[in-house]
């Protein structure tokens, strides 16, 4: 009962989490292809298809009004720092 109690309480808790965030405009970041460009091709390597994926996707989000939540995962020598980089 207990922890029906503390589970239904933690779920009340992250709803309201999440409508207070919903509910605060967040910054739409405005993006320069022209500039973009000139800086990706400062870099001395390719993207791989997943980098690319991952940096089209935040791209994306940081695009948009809305607060961004999104992890980019890789083990180490994966190209994250190079999706921070070019997002």
């Amino acid at each position: 009962q207990k922890a029906a109690e503390r589970v239904r309480d933690v779920a009340a808790e992250l709803l309201d989490i999440y409508a207070q965030r919903a509910a605060k405009a967040g910054f739409a970041f405005k993006h320069n292809r022209e500039q973009y460009q000139l800086f990706c091709q400062s870099f001395p390597f390719e993207t791989t298809p997943d980098q690319e994926q991952a940096i089209n996707a935040v791209l994306s989000d940081m695009c948009q009004p809305l607060a961004m939540d999104r992890l980019v995962c890789g083990d180490v020598g994966f190209g994250k720092t190079e999706v921070a980089m070019r997002a």
